[in-house]
């Protein structure tokens, strides 16, 4: 019984140590759904375009560089821009910048 509960406690405690390091190397949800905000709205307000005429594509998470690099595309003039975004903490942008 005991040798069954340790099994339990450690085959939970590695599923966690997994899902902790999936975040830390490929960004958060919460983190990709920020970076595709931030960067709709900085492309946005730079080339005075409706939000609702851009699309983002899904993020990807540069760990060494601790940023999200995402695709935003506007539907009606049929451009695609690529945005960086780095932000601290829990989605506050600390740098956006377009390549």
């Amino acid at each position: 019984m005991l040798k069954r509960m340790l099994k339990i406690v450690g085959v939970l405690l590695i599923l966690v140590v997994v899902v902790c390091g999936c975040s830390e190397f490929f960004g958060t949800i919460n983190g990709r759904i920020a970076a595709n905000k931030h960067a709709m709205e900085y492309i946005s307000k730079k080339y005075n375009v409706p939000i609702e005429q851009l699309a983002a594509e899904l993020p990807s998470y540069r760990y060494g560089q601790r940023l999200y690099v995402t695709g935003i595309h506007d539907k009606q003039e049929h451009k695609k821009y690529t945005v960086y975004v780095r932000m601290w903490g829990e989605g506050e942008v600390m740098d956006i910048y377009e390549e």
